[in-house]
């Protein structure tokens, strides 16, 4: 769209989604805006328009930082997680992002999809399990909770603080089975609601691979430097 400013645009983009009168369903935009300045004013104006503003995601580039890692900012990489699972699990219509976000290296959707945990009322999983899974996408196991990135063990219950969460989750098992979910408040510990399912995701897409893919990358990378 072009002659046009961009709220009018976002209106327009907003109105053409939701037209299901050509028979056409579950339709997708993209939305590439100049820089994450403009990204982030477009992503606003769209959820202004838009019927459900849950629709709309937006991309950010990946920071890449050669020093210093943990400086990075663990929020704004947890969001762009979250973007890349609504973008290969279809839960989207608007997909907002620039030319930068569009041309990195982004994780097989596979890999992504294999990376999530979800948490639902009457799965059947061992807690060991689900520990070693929350281990695996870098959630620290604590005696307690206090923070974001965290889970703790405590005979049947297990608490995971979610990165994007508002709030912490404690799953109340029996057995191997998941009796309940709720959502609680991590100073007084009081429950603050229940919830059917619960999608746990990394903090940073750098930790979303295959590992049998990855312990092959490490045993070429060790050949070579022999071989050097």
């Amino acid at each position: 769209l072009t002659g046009i400013i961009s709220s009018c645009a976002a209106s327009v983009i907003c109105a053409l989604s939701s037209d299901e009168k050509r028979g056409e369903k579950d339709k997708k935009f993209v939305y590439i805006a100049k820089n994450t300045l403009f990204a982030s004013k477009a992503a606003e104006d769209l959820k202004f328009f838009a019927e459900n503003p849950e629709d709309i995601i937006i991309l950010n580039p990946y920071e890449y930082m050669l020093y210093d890692v943990e400086t990075k900012s663990t929020e704004l990489s947890a969001q762009r997680v979250d973007t890349l699972y609504k973008i290969v699990t279809g839960k989207w219509k608007i997909l907002v992002t620039t030319p930068v976000a569009a041309a990195q290296w982004l994780p097989k959707p596979t890999y992504i999809e294999k990376s999530a945990i979800v948490i639902r009322e009457g799965d059947i999983i061992e807690i060991d399990d689900l520990a070693k899974k929350l281990s695996s996408i870098r959630y620290t196991r604590l005696a307690e909770i206090d923070g974001k990135g965290q889970f703790a063990v405590r005979g049947d219950i297990v608490d995971v603080f979610p990165y994007g969460a508002e709030n912490p989750i404690r799953i109340e098992f029996f057995d191997n089975e998941i009796d309940s979910v709720r959502v609680f408040d991590i100073l007084s510990q009081r429950t603050i609601d229940k919830t059917k399912e619960v999608l746990i995701l990394p903090d940073n897409e750098t930790y979303i691979w295959d590992w049998d893919h990855a312990d092959r990358v490490r045993k070429d990378i060790l050949r070579d430097l022999e071989a050097t």
